[in-house]
């Protein structure tokens, strides 16, 4: 299974080779004795156990933590329904295929976040964040709870550009990411949708609710603000899921609430000006 989620292992395999990985599954998830002497273990270790499928003989089995930079990614474990003992070349194999398949699956990992994060800020992207969206719209109408989406636009971005130039620009946009990161709920997902622009899901969340994570929005941007060299200004705008809206019109209200917030921001300004 995790030389299939690193897409190193074929997706169809034949009967008898997936009667044997039901039979691997049950040693390595299940087998919570050989998992953890693997895990704690500074070399492969190996074993004489009994599946807890119940349905074959036993398995001689050679088994491996797998890390990365530290990091521990999982076990891998070869095995054998003959009775036998490992030889000390085999167990260095074992060592060195381990070592492999974890900077494999690392580098598959790292694909894949790239592959689903704003390299700028470290937040979602835009088809990630569509991704999620769908799927807690699907969550929404399935159980009928709530579902709120947030649009969060910095206004100044141009001007910050023209003024300062594109790196002054870059740190506003990690500015707005901050704050937004600081602000929100576990269970929500934040992306830049934009250049300028960032949305926020947030699941089991009415208008209410949804109108407390703004104002911790505000107060978190407005904080990042306070003594900062550039000032950034910005615009929300929330729309609620109802049944029959998909994730393009959530968009569109949102946005539309978004723009008037930014015509009141631009009124107050010239009030101010004027004064």
């Amino acid at each position: 299974r995790l030389l299939k989620s690193a897409g190193l292992a074929p997706e169809h395999q034949p009967e008898e080779e997936l009667e044997d990985e039901l039979e691997m599954r049950a040693l390595v998830e299940r087998g919570s004795r050989l998992v953890a002497t693997a895990l704690q273990a500074s070399a492969p270790i190996q074993d004489r156990t009994q599946s807890e499928l119940k349905s074959r003989a036993a398995w001689s089995v050679a088994a491996s933590s797998l890390r990365s930079k530290g990091e521990l990614l999982g076990v891998m474990a070869v095995a054998t329904r003959q009775p036998r003992v490992f030889s000390q070349p085999e167990m260095e194999f074992v060592a060195a295929v381990a070592e492999h398949l974890a900077v494999a699956l690392e580098r598959a990992r790292e694909h894949s976040r790239e592959a689903r994060t704003d390299h700028l800020t470290g937040l979602a992207n835009r088809p990630e964040f569509e991704r999620s969206m769908e799927r807690a719209i699907a969550a929404a109408e399935r159980h009928r709870r709530p579902l709120t989406l947030m649009l969060v636009d910095l206004d100044n971005l141009k001007d910050i550009n023209d003024s300062y130039g594109h790196q002054a620009g870059d740190e506003a946009i990690r500015t707005v990411a901050r704050g937004l990161h600081a602000a929100v709920r576990a269970s929500d997902t934040c992306a830049r949708v934009g250049g300028d622009e960032f949305a926020l899901a947030m699941p089991e969340a009415d208008l209410r609710q949804a109108y407390d994570v703004a104002e911790r929005v505000r107060r978190a941007l407005e904080a990042v603000n306070t003594g900062a060299r550039i000032r950034v200004d910005f615009s929300l705008g929330l729309a609620a899921w109802e049944p029959g809206l998909d994730w393009s019109h959530m968009f569109r209200l949102a946005d539309q609430r978004l723009y008037r917030d930014k015509k009141r921001h631009h009124s107050r300004e010239r009030s101010a000006g004027r004064a």
